[in-house]
């Protein structure tokens, strides 16, 4: 049935209604985020005019507490239950800041070993500060967001000021600990499988794209490893399936024992990296962002980001888009390439490369994520594993350490997961 003029009008009143309070609640919000925010600007405008309301209201616990104080009586201040739970959770989130940042005060304590340790030529990473030399230092392409896709969730970690401190606070903390140069620490990497490399056996792309497609949930100490085997089943000339990766971990079992533990990977991954091989590697433009940043960024190109979960929880960690991006695997397509762009420009600021601001605030912010791997470079991690190896073998010397570290670069044996936390055992 047609409505009537009446209700129409009643209808257009009450959105009239809801815009005038929504903005209102939106003064308020913006007014009580600012102040909790520890803004300058606006301490000098509220010490004066709106202690009172701001005392209240910091110290309330609940929204419906916040709205009953201050907006009930007549809901003279102008705040809606909407508002009040908006600002609760703005309250909130200047709380979660305040811990990490006394959680971030403690530094981390990492140091590359010593030269005489050394089971590559670590002095090579100098070489690659700027990028693996020959290597395109360019953006990957990102698909733009569709016409009616939101892009709030993906501003907010960069609309706060002090979040955006809290960012830079979680890099600079990482930096000394591995994160600035995490991913040129791949070049003697690369160097060795060039150096040793056999006609047909794996590349160091394959390498790169191994470790990349299989890192996904999963930690350093057990991605790396799982990527050997993948080359090693390559080598071997064996089917990528799970039944193969299976019976490869039982090989290494039946000669190291219990420690030898499963590879973690799915026939998907297996299938996507015998895409891979065969000279399809993902692109990053409209699905595996964060898969084609972390190989791109193995391979020396340094302009990608990738953003996980850890990335995302650290990155909004101090803002209300925390619970939202908390446990998020990536950023839906559309919006990666937005995200990203921001993140650089924060990166920029501080005089690094997009990876290496990366993986610097994900060193220096694990604690706050729930990150299992623990500080220092790729390659020390890696090196780490080829001791570890050795110790089970009962030799853990550098030459057998070295031994282990080259069979599984070639493909002829891989190394062996480490699913514990805290340092990996072995190096001496």
């Amino acid at each position: 049935m047609p409505r009537g003029p009446n209700e129409k009008t009643r209808e257009a009143a009450r959105k009239r209604r809801d815009a005038q309070l929504g903005m209102l609640g939106d003064f308020w919000v913006t007014l009580a985020q600012a102040a909790l925010d520890q803004s300058p600007a606006y301490q000098a405008w509220t010490q004066r005019s709106w202690q009172p309301f701001l005392d209240a209201a910091e110290n309330l616990i609940t929204p419906q507490g916040i709205y009953d104080q201050l907006a009930g009586g007549g809901g003279t201040l102008g705040m809606t239950k909407k508002m009040a739970r908006r600002f609760d959770t703005a309250r909130k989130a200047a709380a979660r800041r305040a811990e990490a940042q006394q959680r971030l005060a403690k530094p981390i304590e990492w140091s590359p070993p010593p030269e005489k340790d050394w089971l590559l030529d670590r002095s090579l990473i100098r070489d690659a500060a700027e990028g693996h030399p020959g290597v395109p230092q360019v953006d990957i392409a990102r698909a733009a967001p569709g016409p009616r896709q939101s892009m709030e969730a993906v501003q907010i970690p960069f609309r706060s000021m002090p979040n955006k401190e809290l960012v830079r606070q979680q890099i600079q903390r990482g930096r000394g600990a591995g994160g600035e140069m995490w991913y040129q620490s791949t070049y003697p990497i690369r160097a060795r499988m060039e150096e040793i490399g056999m006609p047909g056996g794996p590349t160091f792309e394959d390498f790169a794209w191994a470790n990349s497609l299989t890192s996904p949930q999963s930690k350093v100490a057990v991605n790396a490893p799982t990527a050997t085997a993948l080359m090693t089943l390559q080598q071997r000339g064996l089917p990528m399936t799970m039944d193969n990766l299976a019976g490869l971990q039982a090989e290494m079992a039946s000669k190291y024992g219990p420690e030898a533990r499963k590879y973690f990977a799915t026939q998907n991954k297996l299938d996507q990296y015998l895409r891979a091989i065969q000279g399809q590697p993902p692109s990053g433009y409209d699905a595996a962002e964060k898969i084609t940043s972390y190989g791109q960024g193995l391979l020396g190109n340094l302009r990608g980001i990738p953003l996980d979960t850890h990335e995302l929880a650290g990155l909004s960690y101090g803002t209300r888009a925390y619970p939202y991006w908390r446990g998020e695997g990536s950023v839906p397509t559309g919006a990666y390439g937005v995200f990203e762009d921001q993140y650089k420009r924060l990166i920029d600021d501080m005089g690094l490369a997009p990876t290496s601001g990366q993986a610097s605030r994900w060193i220096g912010g694990g604690e706050l994520t729930g990150l299992r791997t623990g500080p220092g470079d790729y390659l020390s991690i890696l090196e780490d594993l080829a001791w570890y190896k050795a110790m089970l073998a009962g030799e853990p010397t550098a030459a057998r350490a070295k031994k282990e570290l080259d069979n599984a670069l070639l493909g002829i044996e891989p190394l062996l997961p480490y699913y514990k936390l805290g340092r990996i055992p072995g190096r001496q």
